[in-house]
């Protein structure tokens, strides 16, 4: 069961199903921990980044490793 969950009971009080995230900077770094993240928990990543070809990896890793 993906989601976030609230720290006193195992409840989740977010999903990110069905939802679209935009992570700036996600080619590298925090910013693609955080898009792997985000796939993680079944939400629509989109990776903006000036560096295409980094960003282009960290979508082939993701597909790759099954977080979609």
């Amino acid at each position: 069961m993906g989601g976030i969950y609230s720290k006193l009971e195992r409840r989740p009080i977010m999903s990110f199903q069905n939802k679209v995230v935009i992570v700036t900077g996600g080619s590298n770094g925090i910013g693609k921990e955080v898009a792997k993240s985000f796939a993680k928990e079944q939400a629509t990543v989109v990776i903006a980044d000036i560096d295409e070809g980094n960003g282009l990896r960290v979508v082939s890793s993701i597909q790759r490793d099954g977080d979609i």
